[in-house]
């Protein structure tokens, strides 16, 4: 047995634990849930609770890094690229498909919980070159909301960020019950109104302000 197998162990128990529990849930308690007799485990694989926190968002970024740039590529060539519901939707799918297989059971409400930790900041994540494909869609979301000023914009993709995690976090919560059919419905409406929140029309003393 390789040392990965139990590290990985480790990854999934963390998410569960943590989903359930938050950051702060016990290391001893992750390396139990993870069948290991060991209780300083998690400090021989990760080095503590910030570097086990980092190594499972991290685990699942890089996941779901391939099929963005996949995503990302198949538009480029289609000339679909800029288009701001399909780059919703690359932000979407590869994390419900994640959700979707039968492995994962707390994944999306693991990344929830540990939203403000300093594995998944902005600085942190946005502008690690292991995962460039999140600061390309970011980044192209950004350019097309155009019907507020520029310095607003931050705003929206912040907010979508922060939607999107809970989003996925309550139809993981949500989804056993629900029929192939019914998540696929759920996936595009996830993208609809994700998509709605970053291109809603300014009204009242906003839409003044652009004018």
């Amino acid at each position: 047995m390789t040392e990965t197998v139990p590290a990985t162990r480790i990854l999934r128990a963390a998410e569960e634990l943590i989903a359930e529990r938050g950051p702060s849930a016990s290391l001893e308690d992750v390396a139990r849930t993870a069948g290991l007799r060991n209780k300083s485990a998690v400090h021989y694989y990760f080095g503590g609770r910030d570097g086990l926190i980092s190594a499972a968002v991290n685990a699942r970024l890089a996941e779901m890094e391939s099929v963005r740039m996949r995503m990302l590529a198949d538009a480029e060539a289609v000339g679909t690229h800029n288009d701001v519901r399909n780059l919703v939707a690359m932000l979407v799918l590869p994390m419900v498909q994640i959700v979707d297989s039968p492995d994962s059971t707390h994944f999306a409400r693991f990344l929830d919980r540990v939203r403000d930790h300093a594995a998944v900041s902005d600085e942190h994540v946005l502008w690690d070159e292991s995962h460039p494909s999140l600061r390309i869609i970011i980044g192209r979301i950004s350019r097309g909301i155009t019907m507020v000023p520029e310095a607003d914009r931050r705003f929206r993709t912040d907010s979508m960020a922060t939607c999107l995690l809970g989003l996925v976090a309550e139809y993981e919560r949500t989804s056993a019950v629900l029929g192939r059919s019914a998540r696929e419905r759920r996936h595009q409406e996830l993208i609809d109104v994700l998509t709605g929140l970053v291109l809603a029309v300014p009204t009242g003393a906003q839409a003044k302000i652009k004018g």
